[in-house]
């Protein structure tokens, strides 16, 4: 299956949708401060702020490396059982750029 950088960002698009919706309905506090007051000062964040905060929050909690994937690679490697094969990696390379520019 290939996964773009486009279908991506619109998974998350939906995600924090969803999640502002959410929020909106259970009429709960969230922890991003919308208004604060200090002194004669105001801040208000946009909604486009907020949303930028969760989306950073959730990015945050998520793992960068795919260990079991790494595990895999690192145990084949030092077995010296793993090979790539140039014309498959093309193959893919290809595809990636083709499925990005359809979407």
């Amino acid at each position: 299956m290939i996964i773009s950088n486009n279908q991506v960002q619109k998974v998350l698009q939906a995600y924090y949708k969803t999640k502002i919706e959410d929020n909106k309905i259970s009429n709960k506090k969230t922890e991003i401060p919308i208004k604060q007051e200090f002194g004669s000062d105001k801040v208000e964040l946009s909604k486009e702020g907020r949303e930028f905060i969760l989306a950073m929050e959730a990015i945050s909690k998520t793992s960068d490396v795919r260990t079991k994937k790494v595990d895999d690679i690192k145990g084949r490697i030092e077995k010296g059982i793993y090979s790539v094969e140039g014309e498959k990696v093309a193959e893919k390379i290809l595809n990636r750029i083709l499925v990005d520019e359809l979407i």
